[in-house]
């Protein structure tokens, strides 16, 4: 009988030593806004896939708006009004907005809208060997080349999406002008083009303008702190 009390000792024991690495496992929930894409225009704050860890670190996306108020005189609401969805599962490559800088002294500024169907699209507006004061453009949008995809017509239509490796790059066009990166060029208007990003490197590549939509060159961008 003198053993029972003993094996509870023990149990009561050892379940006190977990409890610090259970409360060590769990964390504080937060919303971390300083690894998302935002924009505001007006009273309005946009964020898109905001990361959200809840008390357990599990990590959720949402896209968040915030819009605020002001009265007749001028005062700030300090009372907003906050929206937020789960993110589409879309936004895979997404550039992130900013200046970006080539070898050659190439630049180019990102911009980014969310389309209605979830996909983010990016506009590229670039200044070819930094010396042209004629901005030329280009711009990709998330996902598969598919129904909502806004040049999936032009795409499909030089076979890009049936490249092997399509789905590491996200997918776009020439929308205006004509420039050179370095010695990689001529990035001729409609002429597809294909990103990939890691966050602060950016690899624009062309392709032909002519199926099967060959692979021409790429250029390597930084982006600028």
């Amino acid at each position: 009988m003198s053993r029972k009390p003993h094996h509870l000792t023990a149990v009561i024991t050892l379940f006190a030593s977990l409890l610090p690495v259970v409360a060590m496992s769990q964390t504080n929930p937060r919303i971390m806004l300083e690894k998302s894409s935002s924009y505001a225009v007006d009273n309005e704050l946009r964020a898109f896939r905001v990361p959200v860890t809840d008390s357990e670190g599990a990590v959720k996306f949402y896209d968040i708006t915030v819009t605020l108020g002001v009265d007749l005189t001028g005062i700030v609401d300090p009372n907003a009004t906050v929206l937020a969805t789960p993110s589409p599962a879309v936004r895979t490559g997404v550039i992130r907005p900013g200046s970006y800088t080539a070898t050659d002294g190439t630049t180019c500024q990102v911009t980014n809208m969310v389309l209605s169907n979830g996909r983010i699209q990016s506009f590229f507006s670039c200044l070819d060997n930094g010396v042209s004061t004629h901005p030329h453009q280009l711009s990709v949008a998330t996902g598969p080349i598919s129904q909502g995809h806004p040049f999936e017509a032009r795409l499909v239509g030089v076979e890009i999406n049936t490249h092997p490796d399509v789905d590491t790059y996200t997918w776009g066009l020439t929308t205006n002008g004509r420039f050179y990166v370095g010695t990689c060029g001529n990035y001729s208007t409609n002429w597809p083009v294909g990103a990939k990003t890691d966050g602060n490197q950016l690899i624009l590549s062309i392709f032909n303008f002519y199926a099967p939509g060959g692979f021409r060159c790429s250029a390597t961008f930084t982006r600028n702190p």
